[in-house]
């Protein structure tokens, strides 16, 4: 079961199925946790915690990553490394794994949340700040050949 006191985002898989990622406020493990359901959120199948996704115990960014005329599955998940460095992270199996990340900036941030745009720029809003992680809102536009650059 899903913690009742939880920050969720939530995204559709390709096969019609939902893919949960979530923080647990009522224990704080350092992990994002995960859930997944085949049956549009009826009935959760797996649970746990991603144990390479390090977690803040903030509100995090998910999104799913498609530009025209590609087919590739991608999921984009954003979130602050414990030292509060914002990172985006990559997965190409419908968020079973996040092998590739990148920070976006050295710095302290918090809350975040992403979007993609139809020529497939990625956008990434977060707090963040020289003294206190909530100081501006700053966005960041990048592309995934630059988030990609160096991981296979």
């Amino acid at each position: 079961m899903i913690d009742p006191i939880a920050e969720l985002v939530i995204v559709e898989t390709v096969d019609g199925g939902i893919y949960v990622s979530y923080r647990k406020n009522t224990l704080a493990t350092g992990k994002r946790h995960f859930a997944h359901s085949s049956d549009g959120g009826e009935a959760f199948c797996e649970h746990g915690q991603h144990e390479e996704v390090p977690d803040a115990n903030l509100h995090a960014g998910l999104t799913r990553y498609r530009r025209d005329g590609e087919t590739e599955s991608i999921l984009l998940f954003s979130n602050p490394r414990p030292a509060r460095e914002m990172t985006i992270r990559v997965s190409r199996d419908e968020g079973r794994s996040w092998p590739i990340s990148r920070p976006l900036e050295p710095g302290l941030s918090r809350y975040s949340d992403l979007a993609v745009t139809a020529d497939g720029t990625i956008l990434c809003l977060y707090t963040n700040g020289k003294v206190r992680d909530s100081e501006k809102i700053s966005v960041a536009r990048f592309s995934l050949a630059w988030l990609t650059a160096g991981n296979s």
